[in-house]
């Protein structure tokens, strides 16, 4: 890497790929990628070459705001939306290279001129507005290859050249259907605002972005419309097989770090394989970085998906990138259920891989999974990874974007230890739920490596649960990667070196913060030496019942009121997310719960008709819809899942299903229906009932909210967790060995306390707590 360039990449993050589609060896220019809204093309050549509006024109046509070009001892910034260039002195820059950065990010007093992905999507919208029909969405997508093709190479496109563009077969038939095709072509050639498309840029750097707002376009069924066609909106539905498109930025970093990991100088040929490529964003990064490191030989790439339209799109943008490659690049894009199929024996997978839970399988997905993983129904991300690492050369390595469940999940346990024994992870992010534009969905990202050394550590990102925290934790990777310190302690990021078999011997893989990281470490300390023990070992945790129909089963305060005293009794209170508020339980809403300590005791139509006769009324004209419940219900007026340990009231200790420590609470009346919540009942029947609210003093600590953070799953929107026994089970509690223990007494006094809304000395109720872990 040059030098110049490399000081950026240092001291900025950025990665630096080259600007021009087939640049020249020696030519200076860059796109300098830090996977958000602050990409920038960097040039250093010596001479200048275009005017002023060439360079804006450039930077725009790669979907950037700023185009820098160094000139002697100047920098010379020209922002697409200024008139004028900034001349800037280089030294001030290279001193202050993070500042100078964040002085070129888009900022509202810079006009905002339109970028080049919206401009093309206005034309795009015409063409799928013009192909009225259901399914013409693969009609309107091939149109749209074509008009960047006829643009590109200047309408030099006949049926023998369709096969070197990647273009399908039947492309010319489709746009000599489309009447207004000329007048598009002719809005792209004018450009707007003085700014003229350069295609091949467009396409070298804007790629996935301008394919996944015309995938969103076109797989919609347009319906007549009052407005015009560039008007039509039309509402988002994320794809059933749970396919979401990967961010470039993400795709990127994933790329860099397996090239890097793969050691591939040395190497005459090397083989890459995404089974679930949509538009080829893995492989086309993958191209254009080998590339740009100088990789010289043969390269084999797989890219499969059961998409037509994502394949003829990845076919278009591959062999884009195969003018640059010539007959070195060998290009196998085909239309494949991945599931059913081999897979070839490869280098490299990349991939972000559907995440269709098992109900979503058709049969004979189903059938090839079992003969992969017999037990269980997995999910089918977890099918994919395992296909991966199995098809993995000697030394090859996955890098991929996976759900986080992956990581944590008892039904994925068996997956983790099956698949680190042929390829062991090095690199682990958790990355939160706002990666993917349009669909919220928790991720997380592994690498791993046949044969890696099981001895060594693992790279550990963790990220807040927050927006826009991964494109900016990503730069900070790739500054380590280059040198800067390790680890990084932020508020909302860490990045650190974990020993790897730390890791594998918890089972669990999920990074947390480097916070609390030491704070795990601390506890591990204390569970070993027999000062904690885990709430399995002390509670079983119950879930809730499950009604089968919520809408009918409970009911509000003033529908039980307008009922007899009788009929009121079949009524008790829910244990659910309304209910249960800064740890003190109230009657919100009640479940129709006609059960007793032998089971149910309405045994008849006639007695449910008799015993309840106004909220018979309310559910017999539903009878038919309850009876033909899945789980085989014989009388229609049960419950789905009472949970029997519910029949007879009892004190207990509850939760919400989510939530955090103010989520907790006693039911001292032992009255409440556990529904959306859980049950902490003890295992050893003998524990005083005192040490109940012992225990809710510490679940309902500031500090238990830590312990969430360590061993749950964090939800958006905060501070707030999944309270599901498979979370809780692990987290530590002390060991009250002595009924009499001063420590226990107090604390059986703030428990009292909280549950019944009491005021009570929180900190001193805290410091307690924290001083039982060690704090």
């Amino acid at each position: 890497m040059n030098e110049h360039i490399s000081l950026w990449v240092k001291q900025t993050g950025v990665l630096p790929v080259n600007l021009l589609h087939c640049q020249n060896a020696g030519v200076l220019k860059y796109a300098m990628l830090d996977g958000d809204i602050n990409n920038f093309c960097l040039d250093y050549s010596e001479n200048q070459d275009m005017d002023a509006d060439a360079y804006k024109q450039q930077a725009w046509s790669s979907n950037m705001r700023n185009y820098i070009r160094v000139a002697g001892d100047d920098v010379m910034l020209y922002r697409v939306g200024n008139v004028s260039p900034e001349r800037i002195s280089k030294s001030l820059v290279l001193n202050n290279m993070e500042k100078f950065y964040q002085y070129i990010s888009p900022k509202q007093d810079v006009p905002n001129i339109e970028g080049i992905v919206p401009f093309v999507m206005k034309e795009f919208r015409g063409i799928r507005n013009w192909f009225r029909e259901e399914n013409s969405a693969e009609s309107s997508m091939t149109a749209l290859l074509y008009m960047l093709a006829f643009i590109k190479d200047n309408g030099n496109i006949g049926n023998d050249s369709l096969v070197s563009l990647g273009l399908p077969a039947n492309t010319l038939d489709i746009v000599g259907k489309l009447t207004t095709m000329e007048e598009h072509l002719q809005h792209l050639r004018e450009g707007m605002n003085g700014f003229l498309p350069n295609i091949s840029l467009l396409l070298r750097h804007a790629a996935g972005q301008l394919f996944e707002e015309a995938n969103y376009i076109a797989k919609f069924n347009p319906q007549l419309s009052l407005f015009t066609n560039y008007d039509i909106k039309y509402a988002y539905d994320p794809q059933k097989l749970g396919a979401f498109y990967t961010p470039t930025y993400l795709a990127r970093s994933i790329v860099e770090k397996v090239i890097k990991e793969s050691h591939i100088e040395d190497k005459e040929e090397i083989s890459i394989l995404d089974p679930a490529c949509g538009s080829g964003e893995f492989l086309v990064e993958a191209l254009r970085q080998l590339k740009t490191i100088g990789f010289t030989g043969k390269v084999k790439v797989y890219g499969w998906d059961v998409s037509s339209i994502a394949i003829n799109i990845a076919n278009f943008v591959l062999h884009f990138e195969k003018e640059e490659w010539n007959n070195s690049l060998e290009l196998h894009i085909e239309e494949h259920d991945s599931i059913v199929c081999n897979w070839p024996n490869v280098d490299i997978v990349f991939m972000n891989p559907p995440y269709s839970s098992w109900e979503q399988l058709n049969d004979e997905q189903r059938e090839s999974v079992k003969e992969l993983m017999p037990k269980g129904k997995p999910n089918l991300s977890g099918v994919f990874y395992l296909k991966a690492v199995n098809a993995l050369k000697e030394s090859g390595v996955i890098g991929c974007v996976m759900p986080t469940s992956f990581l944590i999940n008892d039904s994925t346990k068996e997956l983790r230890k099956i698949s680190k024994e042929k390829a062991t992870p090095f690199y682990i992010g958790r990355l939160g739920s706002f990666v993917f534009q349009r669909a919220f969905v928790d991720v997380c990202v592994v690498m791993a490596k046949v044969r890696a050394d099981f001895d060594g550590s693992i790279t550990m990102l963790w990220t807040d649960n927050k927006g826009k925290l991964v494109p900016d934790a990503l730069r900070k990777l790739r500054m380590i990667d280059y040198g800067a310190a390790i680890p990084l302690n932020m508020e909302d990021v860490s990045i650190y070196q974990q020993d790897a078999k730390s890791v594998f011997n918890n089972e669990v893989w999920m990074p947390l913060s480097y916070k609390e990281m030491q704070v795990k470490k601390t506890l591990d300390g204390l569970l070993a030496c027999g000062a904690m023990e885990r709430v399995k070992d002390v509670f079983n945790v119950r879930q809730g019942c499950r009604t089968g129909n919520n809408s009918l089963f409970k009911i509000k305060k003033q529908e039980l009121l307008a009922m007899g005293e009788a009929e009121q009794s079949f009524f008790r209170p829910s244990v659910d997310s309304g209910s249960l508020q800064n740890n003190v339980l109230q009657e919100e809403s009640y479940v129709f719960f006609p059960y007793g300590e032998n089971g149910l005791n309405i045994l008849s139509e006639e007695q449910l008709e008799n015993k309840v006769p106004t909220y018979y009324r309310k559910i017999v004209g539903s009878k038919e819809s309850l009876a033909s419940r899945a789980s085989g219900i014989r009388e229609w007026w049960a419950l789905t899942r009472p949970g029997s340990w519910q029949y007879t009231p009892e004190l207990k200790l509850v939760s919400a299903e989510f939530g955090n420590s103010s989520n907790y609470s006693i039911d001292e009346s032992g009255r409440f229906v556990v529904e959306r919540g859980l049950a902490w009942l003890p295992k050893d029947e003998q524990m005083p009932i005192d040490n109940l609210y012992a225990y809710l003093a510490i679940l309902s600590s500031e500090y238990y909210n830590t312990l969430l953070a360590i061993y749950s799953k964090q939800l958006a929107g905060g501070i707030w967790f999944n309270l599901e026994k498979k979370f809780v089970d692990q987290i530590p509690l002390p060991r009250f060995s002595d009924n009499e223990d001063y420590t226990l007494q107090l604390l059986i006094g703030y428990g009292k306390k909280i549950a019944n809304g009491v005021r009570f000395d929180y900190y001193k109720c805290e410091h307690l707590v924290r001083g039982l872990y060690g704090c």
